[in-house]
């Protein structure tokens, strides 16, 4: 027997101490949690209407005390984000059901959780030890007797269907895409001949497509940066395809979702996947292998997203949009991303619950230190097809949960995504001994392999959630052509501050009914301070 305390009040709590079994082929051993869903349903409320500033939940598993101190999540969601309508209009969104926050005795711990429906999912993480996932029992079990699951990273198999795929490929499409990719970037129109992406050899050739610091030895030395400045916010555009809307709806609860809990559902995926992105990338010093560049604090925030519905989308009619196309293979679908028009955000993603071939569970077009096409910041250009032009958008990518007819947990899709965005980023798969040692002779082998890495890592080795030294180099040299906006590149990076950002369009009108007041210009920069109080 344990017990669950929420908010100083203590349930009973019916918890198996001993793990009970394979709960999927990803997860190999969990434990249950039951708790009065009411309660904390009705403390998510206080907290909602700012009567309590905090949300302490504690509950004991895996042998160990777990005293959550969360608070409203404002991380993940831009001030001004928005959401997209099947019109075009664009509407606010309630996220108050998202929280962050740690582990009460261990500081640098970190957990993301929603609150929904009175019962809790999300991640807690425990650095040096491992991670922790819960979710809803209602997603493994029908009717459970108790609410909410939950699951260590330690105990997760991440790549179940290994056998299921040819040795040469792995779980990202970018390695037997990658001749329609090369041709279809390098195949930009641009009447500008500064801007003109270069040919294959000289692509392939340049130093961001190579593996070995040998190779990058005799670079130029540039001025070394320690930070990316205040302009370090990569701003997305997530939206939900009808497939996905449609598995979320009716099956992934083994239930029928209303339409408002089934948005409430997939915002709060698309938070979780920001989060463990965030978390990812924000820790990591991006440097070229002699040092003469440097990058840290790249950071992610959702500035809009969509979620289509089979209604919305016309799917069954004669009006339907290529979304509801079902059999649809990964390449294509990443090019129906990339037909609209993206200028506006730092890169834009479809997620779906769709059974790519060859057991893939994303692309994403890869981005060059010197070239114009493909990529981070990407501008929607024209790209010959057919005998004509056509206008895309190559700062794209997308991403599945599902793979060989099953779900995939959070954990994969989560690395999933930071695997893609690494490609945006500039970033091919790892390969050699020292990029992906796993397997190998070298001393760092049982450190496993990192992100870059074609399928999924292990999920509980130290490399798992790092670059390795050659998408570090990779990513950097990207960074440093984007910010400094050379070959033609566009520097789309963003403050995230609150107070203190670059406006990108907006009015000020519209961001003075968020609370902001008196617009100043202090060295070029706007600055929006907040209203006297």
């Amino acid at each position: 027997m344990a017990f669950l305390h929420i908010g100083g009040f203590v349930f009973g709590l019916l918890l198996s101490i001993t793990e009970q079994g394979k709960l999927t082929d990803y997860i190999l051993d969990y434990q249950p949690l039951t708790y009065d869903s009411l309660d904390l349903h009705a403390k998510h409320d206080r907290v909602r209407r700012s009567v309590d500033p905090h949300l302490q939940l504690k509950f004991e598993a895996y042998g160990r005390s777990f005293q959550l101190k969360l608070k409203r999540d404002n991380s993940v969601f831009a001030p001004d984000h928005m959401m997209k309508e099947s019109d075009g209009s664009l509407s606010t969104v309630d996220t108050s059901f998202l929280y962050s926050g740690h582990l009460e005795d261990i500081p640098d711990s970190y957990a993301h959780i929603a609150v929904l429906n009175g019962t809790a999912r999300g991640y807690v993480h425990v650095p040096g030890h491992t991670t922790y996932h819960i979710e809803p029992a209602s997603m493994y079990f029908q009717n459970p007797v108790f609410h909410t699951v939950i699951y260590r990273e330690t105990h997760m198999d991440l790549d179940p269907y290994r056998h299921r795929r040819s040795a040469d490929v792995g779980m990202c499409g970018n390695d037997f895409a990658a001749e329609w990719m090369r041709q279809q970037a390098e195949s930009v129109i641009d009447d500008t001949p500064s801007h003109r992406a270069k040919r294959y050899s000289d692509w392939k050739e340049s130093p961001h497509r190579k593996y070995t610091a040998d190779s990058n030895s005799n670079d130029d030395k540039r001025e070394r940066r320690s930070t990316i400045g205040e302009r370090n916010t990569c701003y997305l555009y997530l939206r939900a395809d009808p497939i996905l809307w449609e598995y979320v709806k009716e099956k992934k609860f083994n239930m029928k979702l209303t339409d408002a809990r089934t948005q409430e559902e997939i915002l709060a995926f698309f938070a979780s996947h920001v989060s463990a992105v965030k978390n990812i990338y924000s820790k990591t010093e991006f440097r070229t292998y002699d040092g003469s560049m440097r990058y840290i604090g790249v950071d992610f925030v959702v500035q809009r997203t969509s979620i289509m519905t089979l209604e919305n989308q016309f799917c069954g009619t004669s009006q339907a949009t290529s979304y509801c196309n079902r059999n649809i293979d990964v390449t294509n679908f990443l090019n129906l991303n990339s037909l609209d028009h993206h200028d506006e955000f730092c890169l834009a993603y479809v997620f779906t619950f769709r059974d790519f071939t060859k057991g893939t569970l994303g692309l994403a077009w890869v981005g060059s230190d010197s070239r114009a096409a493909g990529g981070v910041c990407e501008r929607h250009k024209d790209y010959p097809e057919g005998g004509s032009r056509v206008s895309k958008s190559l700062n794209t990518g997308i991403v599945t949960v599902i793979n060989y007819g099953k779900a995939v947990p959070a954990r994969v899709s989560q690395l999933t995504f930071a695997h893609e965005i690494g490609h945006n980023f500039g970033s091919p798969h790892d390969s050699g001994p020292s990029c992906a040692p796993y397997g190998t002779n070298r001393k760092e082998a049982e450190e496993g392999n990192y992100i870059m890495f074609a399928s999924a890592t292990m999920g509980d080795k130290p490399n798992n959630d790092d670059f390795s030294i050659c998408s570090l180099d990779n990513v950097t040299r990207v960074l440093d052509a984007v910010l400094n906006q050379r070959y033609g590149k566009v520097n789309c990076f963003e403050s995230k501050n609150f107070f203190l950002f670059f406006l990108r369009g907006r009015s000020f009108a519209a961001l003075h009914l968020q609370g902001l007041s008196e617009l100043v210009v202090c060295n070029g920069t706007h600055i929006l301070k907040p209203p006297q109080i």
